[in-house]
């Protein structure tokens, strides 16, 4: 965050009142964080589209608790975007809630989370914060 704002008000005073572009933004960036920004912009700028994330799920019961295992795809795999992808789980009471974020990087990643309820519903990113299509594979 310390170099979110460090960039942002490095870019407001060395360019004010002047039009910047994605290119010029990324070397800023670069500069201030010492970090290369190229995939980021490559991803959610120069490429196409939006995602669409397939999943499919199952249980396993194991030692009283549940293995929970996601494959997770994308549509478009020359195209892959890179996310966290937040999964809620919900089990046959309302106490049974869990949450968890997951760093998806590659095409048919396998995510796993021990539970200590069978979900009875997966959500994907309950909260609709990625910018993403999303289908439940059977």
């Amino acid at each position: 965050n310390d170099n979110y704002v460090k960039a942002m008000t490095g870019l407001m005073k060395k360019y004010k009142n002047q039009n910047i572009t994605t290119e010029l933004l990324s070397r800023e960036l670069s500069a201030v964080t010492g970090y290369n920004w190229d995939y980021f912009f490559d991803q959610w700028f120069r490429g196409v589209g939006i995602p669409e994330i397939h999943t499919k799920w199952k249980t396993t019961p194991k030692d009283g608790k549940y293995l929970f295992e996601m494959t997770v795809n994308q549509k478009d795999p020359d195209n892959f975007k890179k996310v966290f992808l937040p999964v809620m789980f919900k089990g046959s009471s309302k106490d049974q809630v869990a949450r968890k974020d997951f760093p998806i990087g590659k095409q048919g990643q396998v995510i796993q989370a021990m539970l200590p309820f069978e979900p009875k519903t997966v959500e994907i990113d309950p909260d609709n914060n990625l910018l993403a299509d999303y289908v439940q594979d059977k």
